[in-house]
């Protein structure tokens, strides 16, 4: 597990942990506040996603961890992480056109590729997980079927987009609230569209208009507009 860098982040490649969200949680403590480290493994065993789900972690895809300090909110948070992503494919390929599905899905095809889970320990340190589909996709039954950016003749090495990556999010993350909002709308999944919101046991339809100040999402039903904080859009 050498300590490498990739530009300001000093980068722990492991073969294989539980979670690397996990080890950056037991890391927090130990971290200087002008420090930023990445943490990524090869596979995981127990492999986390947003709202206590599992997330499945074969060989030959990407899964990383950063700890890091930050003023930027968590909704900032996770509008960066998610533009920075879809900048990097775009890199990538110019074939296809990767989509956010709010808060922190990345779709191509109405397929996700990608997810994100930002933690923060303790000491006020972020922890922005990232899984990405680079070879293979588990074979879900759910409402956004799983793919790789190999289903769609996109062959890229998990250290050259984690290199890519990291460029993108080092000048996102200088970037003031209004800059981001404007990122995350030019890429956002089903925007001016009717959808449907899960809110835990109880479900929301109507347009999605955009973000307020705060990052949180409009949703207009008749006369009314809906300010929708936490949630997932499970259909349109």
């Amino acid at each position: 597990m050498p300590d490498q860098k990739i530009g300001v982040w000093h980068w722990f490649d492991f073969a294989s942990l539980d979670s690397t969200n996990n080890y950056a949680l037991s890391q927090a403590s130990k971290l200087l506040r002008s420090q930023k480290n990445i943490y990524t493994a090869k596979t995981q065993t127990s492999g986390r996603g947003r709202r206590g789900r599992s997330w499945d972690s074969p060989l030959g895809n990407l899964y990383f961890s950063q700890l890091f300090f930050s003023s930027k909110s968590p909704t900032e948070m996770v509008y960066i992480t998610a533009f920075s992503i879809v900048q990097t494919i775009k890199k990538i390929t110019a074939k296809h056109s990767p989509q956010i599905k709010w808060p922190n899905d990345i779709l191509i095809n109405d397929r996700k590729i990608g997810g994100i889970l930002i933690e923060k320990s303790q000491e006020g340190a972020y922890i922005v997980g990232v899984g990405i589909n680079l070879v293979s996709s588990p074979n879900l039954n759910a409402i956004y079927p799983a793919a790789s950016l190999h289903d769609f003749e996109v062959n890229v090495s998990r250290d050259d987009f984690l290199k890519l990556y990291l460029e993108a999010f080092e000048d996102n993350l200088l970037q003031n609230f209004d800059v981001i909002k404007n990122n995350f709308l030019a890429n956002a999944y089903k925007l001016n569209q009717d959808i449907t919101i899960g809110l835990g046991d109880k479900e929301i339809s109507g347009q999605f208009i955009g973000i307020d100040e705060k990052g949180f999402l409009l949703l207009k039903q008749k006369e009314n507009i809906s300010v929708i904080n936490t949630g997932e859009i499970l259909f349109s």
